[in-house]
């Protein structure tokens, strides 16, 4: 059995955050994840994660990897594998490097590997290359207890261990950049960004200004999109063939279908149908679907609903915890009104309906196909198929009140 043990220990002082450095996310993933997604990818039969932070890193980040701040998690490895050492702040550390590691140390029969960012030309300089080191090393697994049974620092300890032991050192060239401060954090960061962008250019995706715009690494672009400045696609979203996203956008978790534009929105946790058209200034939040063909615009919020085909909600609305049909007009204004101080209601509303301006629609509520909603009106019961339905107060009007109680301008 081969082993990767991940440390994720220590103070995080120096980045003056109240997040375990680790847990600090990086294009809106934590940073830990990043070297554990390249560990997976590499012949390691089994990762640890040793940390102090472990109900954090647990609940939150990690989990399908043992996580313990238990250091004699070590004796139980006791089979004649290797294991690799490396610090859970690299998240420039790439599955090759950490592969090739591994390949050295086992060709070259070693019992410690060092992993360096500069060249040494004797072996026997190892010992004294500890301002080259990276932190990455793969060890025997009979060396595991003397690693981390002792005081010091792990990685202090294998350089003990190498005046006594077969050492071998392994080149990493790549730039390998050690988060110890939010300096370093922005310097990888920027990295990142560059490596992750200039792999969707070379797919086929466009993207103006590309320095600006910032792409999660699990996001999915499919060829022949175009990201617009200053957009922001995180978490685990797709973006498909011929959408537009941006400029200053911001998409999580989300799909974008095909020929999508969505400008200037937030798009959280929610789908886009094709050929929609969403913003500017538009939130789609929470398990938000929206039909293909429709028209979501300016300063609309919808959440937790499904708006069915060629759908307009243009302007000024909220639509929340609905279930809506196709070829539904949502005028200025609009309300679905979810929520009375404890409980969330849905409303319904069915195909080919007509809600006028400043409505409100008291859930739980159903209007059925082909109503019509008055402008002004508050709608407390439902409408059957074809109703139509006027809610409002008979207007007063005083003959020449306006001069007595009327504006005055200053």
């Amino acid at each position: 059995m081969n082993y990767a043990i991940i440390l994720a220990v220590g103070e995080e002082v120096d980045m003056k955050v109240d997040l375990p450095k680790c847990a600090i996310p990086l294009l809106g993933k934590p940073m830990i994840s990043y070297v554990l997604d390249e560990v997976k990818k590499t012949s390691v039969d089994q990762i640890i994660c040793i940390s102090n932070h472990q109900e954090e890193l647990c609940t939150n980040i990690i989990q399908d990897v043992k996580v313990t701040q238990n250091l004699s998690i070590v004796n139980e490895i006791k089979d004649a594998g290797y294991t690799i050492i490396l610090p859970g702040d690299m998240p420039l550390l790439h599955k090759n490097l950490v592969q090739g590691l591994i390949d050295t140390h086992i060709k070259n029969k070693n019992e410690i590997t060092v992993g360096v960012t500069t060249a040494i030309e004797d072996d026997a300089m190892v010992p004294f290359a500890k301002e080259l080191q990276c932190g990455v090393y793969c060890v025997n697994n009979f060396l595991l207890s003397k690693v981390f049974m002792q005081e010091n620092d792990p990685f202090e300890t294998i350089f003990t261990l190498c005046s006594s032991h077969k050492v071998g050192i392994y080149p990493m060239t790549d730039k390998l950049l050690k988060i110890c401060n939010l300096l370093d954090l922005s310097e990888v960061e920027t990295e990142l960004r560059k490596s992750i962008n200039k792999r969707h250019l070379l797919h086929g995706v466009r993207m103006e200004n590309w320095e600006t715009i910032t792409i999660g690494p699990d996001v999915k672009i499919e060829p022949n999109t175009w990201i617009r400045s200053g957009s922001i696609l995180l978490g685990n979203s797709e973006i498909h063939q011929g959408a537009v996203i941006g400029p200053n956008t911001e998409i999580n978790n989300s799909k974008i279908m095909e020929s999508a534009v969505v400008m200037q929105s937030l798009v959280n946790d929610s789908t886009v149908g094709k050929e929609a058209k969403i913003g500017p200034f538009t939130h789609l939040r929470m398990n938000t679907i929206i039909g293909d063909y429709d028209r979501i615009g300016n300063f609309v919020e919808i959440k937790n609903s499904v708006i069915g085909q060629k759908t307009n909600v243009s302007h000024l609305t909220y639509v929340g915890d609905t279930d809506c049909g196709s070829g539904v007009n949502f005028g200025c204004g609009v309300v679905t009104v979810n929520y009375d101080g404890k409980h969330k209601f849905r409303t319904t509303i069915g195909d080919n309906v007509f809600i006028g301006c400043n409505s409100n629609l008291i859930a739980p509520v159903k209007v059925e196909n082909g109503g019509f909603i008055a402008a002004g009106s508050t709608i407390t019961e439902d409408l059957k198929e074809d109703d139509f339905a006027i809610a409002r107060a008979k207007q007063v009007t005083k003959k020449g009140y306006a001069k007595k109680f009327g504006y005055k301008k200053v």
